[in-house]
């Protein structure tokens, strides 16, 4: 049976809320035989560890990562995963890198291996912004994808990142673009029935 596994990070920084959350947290309620849905800290020193235990435990045959980049309008389904730790804000232990590499002996960056142009095209479909990122940045997101896509390296397992933008109540002023919720959980269902179907059809 195709296992997916999908991870989303709590709050951090300014942010009360993060849709990657509500989507793994309604994963975990509404129990999917097909899906292992985690939770990760937003912390440089824990997420890739424990992401890698739970790769390691689970086997999946795709990983979905997800995070919240507020500001952005689309799905960003990120091309490219850096070496390097930089925070703009310290993660949720204090921690702040600048600079610092993640793994020593890892290429500068790791592309996704993601059917990404599949992806965005059945999102455009169901009527959903969506869009390819060149960049993750340097914070806990882009550190967790370049773990993954260093674990995963030697393995046929298509993984990737995805950012997803603000919920409506995270833009108190009405400037920030934002997706519904409901949009977003339409979004993700989208994504994991095409790699699904992806999968079985190899």
């Amino acid at each position: 049976m195709t296992k997916l596994m999908v991870t989303g990070f709590e709050p951090f920084g300014r942010w009360e809320e993060n849709p990657s959350e509500q989507l793994v947290k309604h994963l975990q309620v509404n129990r999917d035989p097909h899906v292992e849905a985690f939770l990760l800290p937003v912390v440089f020193h824990e997420a890739g560890r424990k992401m890698k235990e739970l790769i390691r435990h689970t086997n999946p045959d795709a990983v979905v990562m997800l995070g919240t980049a507020p500001g952005r309008a689309a799905w960003s389904i990120e091309r490219t995963a850096v070496n390097t730790e930089s925070a703009p804000i310290a993660d949720n232990s204090g921690e702040q890198p600048e600079d610092r590499i993640i793994e020593e002996t890892g290429p500068f960056a790791y592309r996704t291996t993601l059917p990404r142009s599949r992806l965005i095209q059945e999102l455009h479909a169901a009527n959903i912004p969506a869009e390819t990122s060149e960049s993750a940045g340097t914070y806990v997101c882009n550190s967790l994808f370049y773990h993954v896509m260093h674990e995963l390296n030697d393995s046929y397992v298509p993984a990737g990142f995805i950012h997803l933008p603000a919920l409506p109540s995270m833009s108190l002023d009405g400037k920030l673009p934002t997706m519904p919720l409901s949009m977003q959980q339409e979004a993700l269902d989208t994504v994991l029935n095409t790699l699904k179907k992806e999968i079985e059809s190899c």
